[in-house]
């Protein structure tokens, strides 16, 4: 009985592989060795190029490679950039998936002077602005123009920045002091703050400092304001006194929220954290969904194309 089954062992497997090699029925001596690199190779010794693609799709499923390679440069290429491909696309959703999850996502806010008069429905300005709203109803820019109706003086910065923070509205100023009063009344124990300031300015001006008419120093002071101006030191002051407002004001908001009640802390930080959801992981599973069917196919296949080769082999035999 072991030597019957041993014999059918035999023929199975080499009808099989007569039926994959030799379509036309063609006998095969029985000491041949055959090997699966063997299975895929042409009549040239090399792999073909059906191995190579089922290589390359094999490692979707976790498959690995054959123990020898084709020698065909072309092979090489198409294997060396599929792995490129893989390692690529794996860093690039790695990456797009810690930043979703650790940065915060902002809509899209208007940074120039053509975004902001279609998105905002007022732009307030102090009481100073009527000159400003005037030299722009005058210009032969129609963005100017638009925003010379949109500008609403006599309202002062605090307002201006409440009204920006609640509703559809910017508040324009000189670049300077907006972000001194932005970082001293509206910024948050963790460094960040709901309002910002456009990258365009809108107009340009200089400003001076009142003396007498013909004063015998005028020149001297001018000297010395353009060696402070181009030594920069104008701007280290202004740099200085940022950076103490916000520490002031940051101190400021973490000992108030350091007053408040752990309760309301801990469902503050529930509310504030982003966790993990099958949203973030869906094209992974995705891609090993395909994988998945792609590997039972193959599976359904290679077990139909055995079974159809060893019926007709045993018919031609019988």
């Amino acid at each position: 009985m072991g030597r019957n089954v041993q014999h059918h062992q035999q023929v199975s497997s080499a009808s099989v592989v007569e039926g994959m090699l030799n379509p036309r029925g063609r006998q095969m001596p029985n000491s041949t060795k055959i090997t699966e690199a063997e299975m895929w190779r042409s009549r040239h010794g090399r792999l073909s190029a059906g191995a190579v693609v089922l290589e390359t799709v094999g490692s979707l499923v976790g498959q690995g490679l054959y123990g020898r390679i084709s020698t065909s440069h072309s092979n090489h290429i198409l294997v060396g950039c599929w792995l490129l491909f893989g390692l690529l696309m794996g860093t690039a959703y790695r990456g797009s998936l810690i930043s979703s999850l650790t940065l915060p996502t902002l809509p899209p806010r208007p940074e120039t002077i053509e975004q902001l008069v279609t998105v905002v429905e007022r732009a307030t300005t102090d009481p100073y602005g009527n000159s400003h709203k005037s030299f722009l109803l005058k210009s032969d820019s129609p963005v100017f123009k638009a925003l010379g109706e949109l500008m609403y003086p006599a309202v002062n910065v605090t307002d201006g920045l409440r009204d920006a923070l609640t509703m559809k509205r910017a508040h324009i100023h000189t670049r300077q002091y907006l972000q001194l009063m932005i970082t001293r009344h509206y910024m948050q124990a963790d460094g960040t703050v709901p309002l910002y300031i456009g990258k365009e300015n809108i107009i340009f001006h200089t400003q001076a400092w009142p003396i007498p008419h013909d004063a015998p120093y005028k020149d001297a002071l001018d000297r010395i304001i353009t060696a402070v101006v181009e030594a920069g030191l104008y701007e280290r002051w202004r740099k200085e006194l940022l950076e103490k407002v916000t520490q002031v004001s940051r101190a400021k908001q973490q000992e108030a929220e350091q007053q408040t009640s752990d309760a309301t802390a801990g469902e503050h930080n529930k509310s504030s954290s982003r966790s993990l959801t099958i949203a973030h992981v869906q094209g992974c599973l995705m891609l090993l969904l395909i994988g998945l069917m792609l590997a039972g196919m193959a599976f359904v296949m290679e077990i139909t194309v055995e079974r159809f080769t060893f019926s007709r082999e045993r018919n031609s035999t019988g």
